[in-house]
């Protein structure tokens, strides 16, 4: 769908290369712009989002390697960078340096902070953006303490948002033959990502809180169960005809009235719980299948991976272990970074010397100030 879309990835870490994976995953030609010794320390996870991708090194602290970027710019469709607020304005490759080669491009500065406010210059991790996005004054265990999610919650959305932002810039672009620059900030997406629960209180409600709302377990139809085999069941029967299915696999008719009795361990909360507590997973899981009443098992990692489910959808067999990104119609090959150079009027001696200085550029862990 983006055949023909060159990308320049200059960012680190995971929001950005996750971005730009997807890009690639939907067919466009990305090219990561590292600096000497700035790229990550090889893993499995840099392997999975490298995917597809060209890799190229170029010193921005140098007057040839600034030269060299502002070259691939002018070509490019896409530039995306995750340095701090105002490191690509001294590095000389900023959005206004870069669209004066190039008025067509697309500029996205994918940051945790976002490129205004008094955060902005801070340095700081997914667990802060989600902590000041107030994610965690909702995500609490029993006891009060905040809990972790599976997954980067922030960096993620930002990685979504950025690569909605390219898309959409890109269709405008078509129009007005007109690049333009995004401002994309983890902290937006973290706070917009909650609208479920910001809504009441955006309206003259109370603020959430945690527990305080029907899809954060207030309620016995929306909840966690545990299993007479230590695991655990998931039940959504939010929608009354779910419930009813739910109540009629259960042979509890008593229950049909109880929907939203609260999750509070006592009554009909605790009633639900012993009952899941008297059969295995297994065996629930079978319920579910055949109620159909939104009733599901919590899987562990490698069964999740092993569901036929996630086999159909996301991943690339068994065996090779291979996930596919969102619409990925197959997986990407990495573009020919030297038929690319060429067609763009570099001269063999500068693809030369570009591949020699890429060749020789080791890959330690990450940490300067420009990644952060």
């Amino acid at each position: 769908m983006l055949e023909g879309v060159v990308v320049l990835d200059c960012s680190r870490l995971l929001p950005g290369p996750f971005a730009t994976r997807w890009l690639a995953a939907l067919g466009a030609q990305v090219i990561r712009v590292e600096a000497p010794g700035g790229g990550e320390a090889p893993n499995p996870l840099g392997a999975l989002l490298d995917a597809g991708k060209a890799r190229i090194v170029v010193d921005l602290k140098t007057e040839q390697g600034r030269r060299d970027f502002l070259r691939l710019a002018a070509r490019a469709d896409v530039v995306l960078e995750s340095f701090r607020p105002g490191v690509s304005a001294r590095l000389g490759i900023d959005y206004a340096t870069v669209r004066a080669v190039n008025p067509r491009l697309v500029y996205v500065s994918l940051t945790g902070w976002g490129q205004t406010g008094p955060l902005a210059p801070r340095a700081a991790h997914d667990i802060n953006y989600l902590a000041v996005a107030g994610f965690f004054g909702l995500t609490r265990d029993r006891d009060g303490r905040p809990v972790l999610p599976g997954t980067q919650v922030a960096d993620l959305v930002g990685s979504a948002q950025a690569v909605v932002g390219i898309l959409a810039a890109l269709w405008e672009r078509e129009r007005t033959g007109r690049g333009r620059y995004l401002d994309v900030a983890m902290l937006d997406g973290a706070v917009a990502w909650q609208a479920v629960f910001l809504a009441p209180f955006l309206a003259g409600g109370p603020p959430p809180e945690p527990g305080g709302h029907a899809l954060l377990g207030r309620y016995v139809c929306y909840n966690f169960y545990r299993t007479r085999d230590g695991r655990w069941m998931s039940l959504g029967a939010l929608e009354p005809k779910f419930w009813r299915a739910f109540v009629d696999a259960v042979g509890r008719p008593e229950w049909l009235g109880g929907q939203w009795a609260p999750a509070d361990g006592q009554g009909l909360h605790r009633e639900v719980a012993d009952l899941f507590a008297q059969r295995d997973q297994a065996a629930w899981t079978a319920l579910g299948e055949e109620a159909d009443c939104c009733l599901f098992p919590v899987l562990e990692a490698e069964e999740a991976w092993h569901h036929p489910q996630v086999q159909t959808r996301v991943a690339d067999g068994p065996q090779r272990r291979t996930l596919r990104f969102p619409l990925e119609a197959r997986p990407p090959a990495a573009p020919d970074l030297d038929g690319l150079l060429r067609s763009w009027g570099w001269s063999t001696g500068d693809i030369r010397r570009l591949r020699a200085v890429t060749a020789a550029s080791r890959r330690p862990a990450p940490g300067t100030e420009e990644d952060a």
